[in-house]
């Protein structure tokens, strides 16, 4: 996440809960274009605010989705 929030004058945070924790997805919204972000970092982490995955790079909300699913336990 650190590189997004270094490289980005503007940084937009995204919390959402989930039934293991949280997804928070930092993205940079100069790219916004077709509900496509083509820079994100995303981290889950469980109820304790430990982070047990994250990504950062450029996929579509789709792909991240399938992404994150595939190997979140």
């Amino acid at each position: 996440m650190q590189a997004l929030l270094n490289v980005t004058p503007f940084p937009c945070a995204q919390v959402r809960e989930q039934p293991w924790g949280y997804e928070v997805r930092w993205i940079d919204i100069r790219y916004r274009h077709r509900k496509q972000y083509p820079f994100v970092a995303t981290v889950m982490m469980d109820a304790s605010y430990k982070g047990f995955q994250s990504y950062v790079g450029w996929l579509s909300d789709e792909r991240l989705e399938k992404r994150l699913r595939m190997n979140a336990y």
